[in-house]
């Protein structure tokens, strides 16, 4: 382990009782934001949207970051039938909302090999910037908090990148990183689905 704080604390721990496996079997986006238009008045949110594997616990916080949205989307509508201008405009931007968290949970998944699903092309340099990014966590307290505040949904992912937090990574980690973006789904034309299983 990279720091002691770990080890010391379970160091004498004892199971309360046996191993018990958990099972997740998929992490899956439907891309309704790709259709030309929704059904009027249906507007898919939360898990009917974007469902992801809860061993990272960011589906309440995107939920929350999706009602939020919506809200901000109904105090701009203004046409006199609002609610194709609702499901426009929450559309336009859901996948803003979506981006950071489906980023962090998947990549993380997709690291294991036996994990089904499509591998961005800038995959191996990601997952060299994220051990990179967490080496310096430990040593870097205001990267730490960065990471943190994305992992809490707080921030965008995009913060992690920024040039001030790519030196500090670099200087903390001691590895030159790769100024790149972090996995997302490919754009694909239609609904269909992104998935990591």
């Amino acid at each position: 382990m990279i720091t002691p704080t770990v080890h010391n604390a379970l160091r004498y721990a004892q199971p309360s009782e046996g191993i018990r496996h958990y099972r997740f079997p998929v992490s899956t986006w439907k891309h309704f934001e790709r259709l030309s238009r929704l059904p009027r008045g249906v507007l898919p949110v939360a898990d009917a949207f974007c469902r992801f594997n809860p061993i990272h616990g960011q589906g309440m916080s995107s939920a929350a970051k999706q009602a939020r949205l919506l809200q901000d989307v109904l105090s701009r509508a203004a046409d006199p039938d609002p609610i194709p201008a609702v499901q426009a405009g929450f559309m336009a931007e859901v996948a803003s909302v979506l981006e950071t968290p489906w980023t962090m949970s998947t990549s993380a998944d997709l690291a294991f090999p036996q994990t089904r699903g499509e591998r961005p092309d800038n995959f191996a340099e990601a997952q060299r910037f994220e051990a990179a990014l967490f080496r310096a966590a430990v040593a870097d307290p205001i990267v730490h908090r960065a990471m943190t505040e994305v992992a809490q949904l707080l921030q965008s992912h995009h913060r992690l990148q920024e040039p001030d937090m790519m030196r500090r990574i670099e200087a903390a980690s001691g590895t030159k990183t790769p100024s790149l973006s972090l996995p997302r789904s490919q754009s694909r034309a239609g609904c269909g689905e992104t998935v990591a299983a």
